[in-house]
């Protein structure tokens, strides 16, 4: 027992012995350790970006950048980089300089600035043409008065809206649109914001503070004015390269000293003449004007621009229009104009301060007005149309030369005065005469069948397509025995002729009696027709027992529209019938009778028949049977015997079997 006392109490001496110096000097050397491990800490670790490490460590005369140590951050109250600095990356170690108010950045490839999260010091920033998107680390820093974020990618511009001790902010060629992440920097008295995309200026409203506003090369047009208008405290005002063509809203700026309004389409400036302004520039505007219908081929261009007065100011032509242009006071006179183009012209205002310019081109797209229509009319002498009009265009002051045109069947009695003219602003009516051409004759003939004429000829005339009727003449002795089919028609321009065809005219007949010298009739009359005029000749008749004693005088003549009567007279001659009537009258003979004897009744009977050989019946004698016709019956009454003598054998032989 005793044994393991002293063993136990021999091992603890020796642990105490061991120890016991180990503890006492860490003890006394605790402070100094500290401080080697700090020195000894690499820049490197905190502070990665060689250009930084080199701004803070020229900022604060260090030489040996190795030397520095974030104590000596705190010493670090303004930091400025030039642009050939721009391979900046990372502001890391930069947390670490409290007392920071002031950091300008031109240029550099800086994408995070979360190392500026606590440096509530920060009252002047400039971080410009990096790659910063997320403005998150500045929604602290609400000390801030001046802040630059020129030529970034930020999508979101809201955490500043809790800097509202802003007096100048900028972010120019940003592609800002909305603006309204100002709308609590009251107090700004500086803007910059050239080279985005705004439009809406109503984030203005509550600036009552501001002294200067740059928004050139945006998208302003003369509405945004009238807002701007209402910032009386503005001395500086920038607005070039934006949509507007008035100035007048900004009459109201009395305080106004520098105005820029270069490259706008303003060509009146004469509203802001009061503006206490020492420097104007007004130059390189643009303004393009409405096309305009010229009349004509001449035109009178007057200057629409005003400058600081109320005068017109004087325009010239550039050389290169294709239209010549002369110079007159405060307007231009353009002529040789084509159908269309556009005239080319500037101005200078010039004055006697230096500093104010107003200047600008105009460009004035023009074509030559259309005139109205020129119809081309051709009439006759009573104005109704013979031929379709024609319609004559142009452009008005050019000529125009209207023609006549050939008609057939017309010609022209009347050129107008105003055959050839020049189109205008008002219709014209050119009106060509014109009568009837006359027409080759219409020969009416009146003939006989062998084109003989009867009567002479009628002449028709008349103008060409009038319409011409003949008619046929009363002839004595004719009539009319063909109406031809061109009785009725129209004149034309070849000689044209109308037939009528006549035959005689039926005379009265010529009557040829035959009588003894008391008158009495000795034989039939004859009755001899023809056409009047025609030749008839009459004959004596032979009549038995008289012989002819008076040949008349009318034995021949002419028919005529009246009957005649020629008359030969006989006597008896010595020997003949007593009366000759009945020479002349043939005897009437008697038909044969047809006479048919009665049968006699005995056992065969017969039949008579007489007939008379002029009777009708010979005309149609029975046809007698021809040897042909005997075989024939023979034949058939040949097979209906031996058929009868088959049925009688064949009846026998069943009788005797049964």
């Amino acid at each position: 027992m005793r044994k393991n006392i002293f063993i136990s109490i021999l091992i603890c001496t020796i642990i105490f012995i061991t120890v016991a110096p180990h503890i006492t000097f860490a003890q006394t050397t605790d402070q100094p350790a500290s401080t080697k491990a700090t020195a000894e800490e690499s820049i490197d670790t905190w502070m990665p970006d060689k250009v930084l490490q080199k701004a803070v460590a020229a900022k604060l005369g260090i030489t040996d950048v190795n030397t520095l140590t974030k104590a000596d951050m705190k010493r670090v109250t303004a930091l400025a980089f030039a642009e050939s600095d721009q391979n900046l990356s990372s502001l890391e170690g930069l947390q670490y300089a409290d007392n920071l108010y002031y950091l300008y950045i031109p240029k550099s490839n800086i994408s995070d600035i979360s190392a500026l999260t606590n440096l509530t010091k920060m009252s002047i920033l400039y971080l410009m043409n990096s790659k910063i998107h997320d403005l998150t680390p500045l929604e602290k820093l609400t000390n801030m008065t001046n802040l630059h974020l020129d030529a970034n990618p930020i999508a979101d511009y809201s955490p500043i809206l809790s800097l509202t001790k802003l007096t100048e902010f900028g972010s120019r060629h940003s592609n800002l649109k909305d603006v309204s992440f100002l709308k609590n920097a009251t107090e700004l008295r500086t803007i910059y914001l050239w080279g985005n995309d705004i439009s809406d200026v109503s984030f203005l409203e509550n600036m009552n503070q501001l002294q200067s506003l740059e928004l050139s090369y945006n998208k302003l047009e003369n509405g945004a004015l009238n807002t701007i208008a209402t910032r009386t405290t503005l001395q500086t005002l920038s607005l070039s390269g934006n949509q507007l063509s008035v100035v007048t809203p900004l009459e109201s700026l009395h305080n106004l000293t520098n105005l820029t309004i270069y490259g706008n389409h303003i060509a009146d400036i004469s509203p802001i003449q009061s503006l206490p302004l020492t420097t104007l520039n007004g130059g390189n505007q643009t303004i393009s004007l409405d096309k305009i219908a010229v009349k004509g081929t001449e035109y009178l261009q007057k200057s629409p621009i005003r400058g600081l007065t109320n005068n017109p100011s004087q325009i010239a032509p550039y050389p290169e229009n294709e239209s010549t242009g002369t110079m007159e006071e405060n307007a231009i006179n353009w002529t040789d104009l084509s159908d269309e183009g556009t005239f080319l012209s500037y101005w200078n205002e010039t004055y006697d301060d230096p500093n104010k310019t107003f200047s600008g081109q105009l460009v004035l797209p023009y074509e030559r007005a259309t005139g109205e229509d020129v119809t081309v009319r051709y009439l006759d002498k009573d104005g109704e149309p013979i031929a379709d009009s024609v319609t004559l265009n142009g452009k008005i002051g050019d000529p125009y030369t209207s023609e006549a045109k050939s008609i057939d069947g017309w010609e022209l009695t009347e050129t107008p005065d105003n055959a050839k003219g020049t189109f205008s602003d008002s219709a014209q009516t050119v009106s060509y005469i014109y009568e009837k051409t006359d027409a080759q004759p219409v020969t009416v003939r009146y003939l006989d069948k062998d084109g003989n004429g009867l009567a002479k000829d009628t002449i028709l005339t008349g103008k060409i397509g009038e319409e011409y009727t003949s008619e046929p003449k009363s002839i004595d002795g004719w009539e009319l025995a063909e109406t031809p089919d061109n009785a009725k028609g129209n004149f034309s321009d070849s000689a044209q002729t109308v037939t009528y065809v006549y035959e005689k005219t039926t005379a009265q007949p010529v009557t040829v009696r035959y009588l003894d010298k008391d008158g009495n009739e000795l034989a039939k009359d004859t009755i001899l027709t023809g056409k009047i005029g025609e030749e008839y000749t009459s004959e004596p008749k032979s009549i038995n027992g008289w012989e002819l004693t008076e040949t008349p005088d009318n034995a021949k003549g002419t028919f005529s529209d009246s009957a005649q009567v020629v008359h030969y007279v006989y006597k008896k001659t010595t020997s003949g019938p007593d009366d000759p009537k009945k020479d002349t009258v043939p005897k009437k003979q008697k038909p044969a009778n047809k006479k048919q004897t009665s049968p006699k009744t005995n056992t065969h009977t017969s039949w008579h028949l007489i007939i008379d050989p002029k009777s009708d019946i010979t005309k149609s004698v029975s046809k007698l049977p021809t040897t042909g016709d005997k075989l024939l019956d023979t034949v058939l009454y040949s097979f209906g015997g031996l058929l009868l003598i088959i049925i009688a054998f064949l009846l026998f032989k069943k009788r005797r079997k049964n």
